[in-house]
């Protein structure tokens, strides 16, 4: 029969993670209480591959198989109704929410009037 050896690290984890599950299920309040999920998965991953590291990438491949989707979907959630709500209300109300005004004129060019250049000027400009 072949077992496998449990080090430190190893017990350590396992006993941080059922410790931070029982903690988030007796003191998180409602919906919170799904969060006692992660440490109990985790510690359900270091103990059937018996090494952290396996562990440890195995639940960064889930996590991140879950947080993708969600991050577009959330993304998209924001770019219609952030910017395409506040598009739609802008030109209901004829809003210009930039306020750009151009004058109509052929140039933008600003005369000024020409100085004295000399050596000390130049030497001292501020």
């Amino acid at each position: 029969m072949n077992t496998k050896k449990y080090g430190l690290p190893e017990i350590a984890v396992c006993a941080l993670n059922a410790a931070i599950a029982a903690a988030l299920f007796i003191f998180a309040p409602g919906w919170f209480k799904i969060a006692a999920v992660i440490p109990v998965t985790m510690l359900a991953l270091v103990l059937s591959y018996g090494n952290l590291g396996k562990a440890w990438a195995t639940w960064k491949k889930a996590a991140q198989l879950l947080v993708m989707p969600i991050g577009l979907f959330l993304l998209t959630l924001a770019f219609v109704f952030g910017v395409g709500l506040t598009r739609l209300i802008t030109s209901v109300f004829k809003v210009r929410m930039l306020d750009v005004k151009f004058d109509d004129r052929k140039s933008y060019w600003i005369e000024r009037p020409r100085r004295e250049i000399t050596l000390e000027k130049a030497e001292r400009q501020f």
